[in-house]
């Protein structure tokens, strides 16, 4: 969209304006003076988004994982990262982190879905601070169909957490999480 420094009510006068087309009509509009602020779905998708992006770096750095998707991208006329990445959108890595479980106590659950047709090597939880000060970390154990986190500390009520979920395959790729929990 170009952007004008033209009046076009009041002649002989600047103002900032963009010029945008609207069907076969061109219009002006004034420009916006802030962006909105973002609100919770806003944010979890900007997170699968960037979870997305990391993801398909990962498989379109390794050979031997983009093989496939180079196949299906020639099949379908399409890029390479554009079909790892609808594929990721259409099936994520983290599929939820269930907070319910946990209230801060020890033995308390933190639960994580995953897609069930990758090779996992690790699925790493780390519960911190908003000022990133640790309080427990650890490997999450697969039962049930889920990855389940028990909670080897007590944490006093009140305190703001995040639940930082890191999933690790067999090649080495990372996708991570974090998920906001409120003892």
């Amino acid at each position: 969209m170009p952007s004008l420094h033209y009046n076009p009510h009041v002649p002989g006068e600047l103002a900032r304006v963009i010029l945008r087309r609207v069907g076969s009509r061109q219009v002006y509009v004034k420009p916006r003076t802030s962006l909105p602020k973002p609100t919770g779905p806003m944010l979890a998708q900007r997170q699968v988004f960037t979870e997305a992006c990391a993801y398909s770096t990962g498989v379109f750095r390794n050979p031997a994982r983009r093989a496939p998707f180079e196949a299906k991208a020639a099949a379908t006329g399409t890029q390479v990262f554009a079909t790892i990445m609808s594929e990721f959108l259409q099936n994520p890595v983290i599929r939820d982190v269930k907070t319910d479980g946990y209230h801060g106590h020890t033995g308390d659950m933190l639960g994580v879905l995953t897609r069930t047709g990758l090779n996992l090597a690790a699925v790493h939880v780390v519960l911190r601070r908003a000022d990133d000060t640790v309080i427990e970390e650890g490997d999450a154990v697969l039962a049930a169909g889920e990855y389940r986190y028990t909670a080897t500390q007590d944490v006093p009520a009140g305190t703001d957490l995040f639940a930082d979920v890191t999933v690790r395959d067999t090649d080495g790729l990372e996708v991570k999480r974090s998920v906001p929990l409120r003892v």
